[in-house]
């Protein structure tokens, strides 16, 4: 009886390792190897991506084709929004999907995968901002995308998109704003600038100016919570394109109703000194998390709010990382995502706080904040080829996609032979909870709303809606189900071992 007893013990022990054993297999433990999207393109840059409900990676990027030159005429170049998906293991070819003028125009662009079955992108063509969509299964093909609706005014640059759980899109860009007195402080510098379209980018709502300042803004960020509240950030004080301005402060505004009205804005500093590259992410519950750089040192902040955006708390330093020389490139960017399990990932360009002296080159640098503190600084890609301008999603709950791009340290700024950009990506599981994707849906043609009229002045507050009280209800494959029940196992595990053993006590009292 003591043997039966021992062996059924040791079996119980047996299959708990086994299931703990699966689940920490089923979490990829390090960045996977950094995959050249480009093709060794010579000139790629300025990637955005995203991921459709089927599990479809979709990368866009600017890019462009220098024509022949002879003694007399210099090569003309052509300007080109490239395209590549990540479908079931495998990439697609590259493909040029879009021609967007010529003259070597930087193509900004931004891409949202749609509930509508839809990819959304934002780009630049020559100076000026242009919407355009197509079927995520036919977005490779130039032909599958529609005609480019104009956005934005003559001189146009960053820009950002984000789409609601209705399928209304939201833009969000910065425009020169001609005609300023000739003693501004950043003379035609730019404002930021919202549309939004609810019949799938066909319409666009008049646009508004959301900064309206005499200074410049740039770097625009955009997202929209659980509860379809626009939360939106960018950089005051600066205007790379214009070449005028000093750095200011960071900027936080939100809408309620569909970006009908926003809250007044929030100013971000560090400690009273300028700050530049604001980034943003928005948690489960619909909380902001900003962090931004300090543009007198190379300390970089972060700052969270724990009811929707109305206050925030204390500034907070991200310790063990330093931020790029402020000198060395006012281009760069952060990228933030929250995972299932309501952590902030940081992807960020910049040092090891322990490898100061031993880098001249940045690094492509992750980080975890877990609601109490950061983690160790992880290293998704050296410094020998200079990365740059990261941007990250998170799909599943778990499963983290980053794009970003290089350019060589001897050629940061171009040479004589032009400088060499390539884009790449990587991937990492995390160990979070996997959950379900929305599906898609055949959007209801709904009215669009009428323009809505220039604001004189700047909105009050608008108060937070009520919170919902249920959450939707997950749907798809039983992964999270399977999670679920061996940690119910586990849980009961000393349980049934003690009855087992009560069992064989009161057998032997019998015998």
């Amino acid at each position: 009886m003591r043997r039966s007893t021992l062996t059924a013990v040791c079996s119980l022990g047996l299959l708990c390792l086994a299931l703990m054993a699966t689940h920490s297999a089923a979490a990829q433990s390090t960045w996977s190897a950094p995959f050249d999207v480009a093709e060794a393109a010579h000139f790629s840059w300025f990637p955005d991506l995203a991921v459709d409900a089927e599990g479809g990676v979709h990368v866009i990027w600017a890019s462009g084709d220098a024509g022949p030159a002879d003694s007399e005429n210099p090569p003309e170049t052509t300007d080109l929004l490239r395209y590549r998906v990540l479908r079931a293991g495998a990439w697609s070819a590259v493909n040029d999907i879009l021609f967007t003028g010529t003259g070597g125009y930087t193509v900004r662009n931004s891409v949202v995968a749609g509930r509508d079955g839809r990819l959304h992108v934002l780009v630049r063509m020559h100076t000026q901002v242009y919407a355009t969509s197509a079927p995520w299964d036919e977005a490779w093909s130039a032909r599958s995308w529609s005609a480019p609706v104009l956005l934005s005014g003559e001189v146009a640059y960053y820009t950002a998109l984000a789409a609601d759980s209705t399928n209304t899109l939201h833009a969000l860009w910065s425009e020169a704003v001609q005609g300023q007195d000739t003693q501004s402080v950043c003379l035609n510098c730019s404002d930021l600038f919202y549309r939004r379209s609810s019949d799938g980018g066909q319409t666009w709502s008049e646009p508004r100016n959301l900064s309206s300042t005499v200074e410049g803004e740039n770097r625009p960020q955009l997202r929209v919570d659980g509860h379809d509240r626009l939360h939106a950030v960018w950089d005051l004080g600066v205007d790379w394109y214009a070449g005028a301005g000093t750095p200011k402060a960071g900027v936080y505004r939100r809408s309620d109703d569909s970006g009908q009205t926003w809250t007044a804005p929030m100013i971000f500093t560090a400690g009273g000194r300028p700050v530049q590259q604001t980034s943003l992410a928005v948690t489960g519950e619909g909380n902001p998390f900003v962090v931004f750089r300090d543009t007198e040192s190379d300390r970089i902040y972060f700052q969270y709010s724990r009811d929707g955006g109305n206050t925030w708390g204390p500034l907070g330093e991200i310790p063990g990382v330093k931020a790029r020389n402020i000198a060395d490139n006012n281009l760069d960017t952060y990228a933030l995502a929250v995972d299932s399990n309501g952590r902030v990932h940081l992807l960020m360009v910049g040092f090891r706080t322990a490898d100061l002296f031993d880098a001249s080159n940045p690094w492509l640098l992750h980080l975890v904040w877990n609601g109490e503190q950061w983690s160790q600084p992880l290293v998704v890609m050296g410094a020998d080829l200079y990365p740059e301008w990261p941007r990250i999603t998170i799909t599943n709950g778990n499963q983290i996609h980053a794009v970003w791009f290089t350019r060589h340290a001897d050629e940061l700024f171009g040479s004589e032979n032009g400088a060499y950009y390539q884009v790449w990506y990587s991937t990492l599981t995390t160990d979070a909870s996997a959950v379900a994707s929305l599906p898609a849906f055949t959007p209801v043609p709904t009215a669009q709303p009428s323009p809505t009229p220039q604001p004189t002045v700047m909105p009050t507050p608008t108060p937070l809606p009520q919170v919902s009280q249920q959450a939707p209800q997950l749907s798809g494959g039983p992964a999270w189900e399977l999670r679920g029940l061996r940690t119910i196992f586990i849980a009961l595990l000393p349980a049934g071992a003690i009855v087992a053993l009560v069992v064989t006590v009161a057998r032997r009292r019998r015998g």
